[in-house]
C-alpha cells in the first residue's frame, strides 16, 4: 500500500523541520513556507492530508484551507495556531479545517492527530 502523503505549510522552519521530523517515517512529508507554493503543488498532485499554520505572510491558514478544497474537495486539514479563543476554531471550521492543533505541541499530539484525521 502506497504512503500517504503530507504536505506541511508553515513559515517558521522549525516548526516545519518538526513536523517533518515527526511523521516522515510513516508519510511522504513535503514541507512548504508558504501557502502559494503548496497550491501549485497540490494542482498537480493528490494529496493526503494538509497541516498548515494560521498566521502566515501573504496567505493565512485559512486562505490556504479554502483554496486545498478546492483542489481536492475531502482533503483533511489540520490548522495549527498560537491563538486563543473559540473564534480561531469555529472561521477553522468555517474555512474547511477538520481540526485545530495549539502551539506549542509535542511530537506524540501531532503524529496521534494525523492518524485520528487520516483515520488510521
Amino acid at each position: 500500500m502506497p504512503r500517504k502523503k503530507v504536505i506541511i505549510i508553515d513559515d517558521s522552519a522549525t516548526i516545519r523541520s518538526m513536523l517533518e521530523n515527526a511523521l516522515y517515517r510513516k508519510y511522504d512529508v513535503m514541507a512548504f513556507a508558504n501557502g502559494q507554493d503548496a497550491l501549485t503543488y497540490m494542482s498537480s498532485n493528490e494529496v493526503n492530508l494538509v497541516i498548515t499554520d494560521l498566521n502566515m505572510p501573504t496567505m493565512s491558514g485559512y486562505e490556504v484551507i479554502r483554496e486545498a478544497k478546492k483542489r481536492h474537495r475531502f482533503v483533511p486539514c489540520i490548522l495549527l495556531t498560537g491563538d486563543e479563543g473559540i473564534n480561531v476554531v469555529s472561521l477553522a471550521k468555517e474555512a474547511g479545517a477538520s481540526t485545530c492543533l495549539r502551539k506549542p505541541f509535542n511530537e506524540r499530539s501531532i503524529v496521534a492527530m494525523v492518524r485520528m484525521v487520516i483515520g488510521e
